[in-house]
């Protein structure tokens, strides 16, 4: 029945709406193949607002990311990985999520000053913490500390480490 009322709204160009029905269903991988046919349009829209700026015309532009946010792939894909048998299947989706979404809605992306003076994402600042526990073998192992940095997480820095006496 999802299948068919899937297929209803991608013939009518309500990717968005079918996206967001696959995410709640935690189908990551076919919300993002369903999204995906929204990228092409966001990226020449970009195109055509570099346009529009070195112009100064007033063009018309897609949107990116209308109705499905980052954050709600970020979030399905979470909850998707707490049901995978093993890490390096969490990791992949993790992954595959991190690519879409950075070109999907790029601004999910940026970097800014957070709370305790730490550099993060957009994302990263609605989310809250990076669910390492729930993924990794904690917030040290290599995995996680990439993945945290991929999606803008804070990671430790070299000054928050303890220090050693010699």
């Amino acid at each position: 029945a999802m299948a068919h009322a899937v297929d209803i709204l991608t013939s009518v160009s309500s990717y968005q709406v079918a996206a967001k029905h696959l995410l709640a269903a935690g189908r990551v991988a076919e919300a993002i193949t369903i999204c995906q046919k929204e990228i092409v349009p966001a990226k020449r829209a970009e195109a055509l607002r570099q346009q529009q700026q070195q112009s100064e015309e007033q063009t018309p532009t897609l949107v990116p990311a209308i109705g499905v946010r980052a954050y709600d792939f970020f979030v399905a894909a979470v909850e998707r990985a707490k049901q995978m048998p093993t890490v390096g299947d969490r990791a992949r989706l993790l992954l595959n999520v991190h690519s879409f979404i950075t070109d999907y809605d790029r601004e999910c992306m940026l970097m800014s000053i957070g709370q305790g003076d730490e550099l993060q994402s957009a994302l990263a600042k609605q989310y809250g913490s990076f669910p390492s526990d729930l993924l990794f073998h904690g917030d040290d192992a290599p995995e996680c500390i990439s993945l945290k940095a991929c999606f803008g997480f804070p990671v430790a820095r070299v000054s928050d480490s303890p220090k050693m006496d010699l």
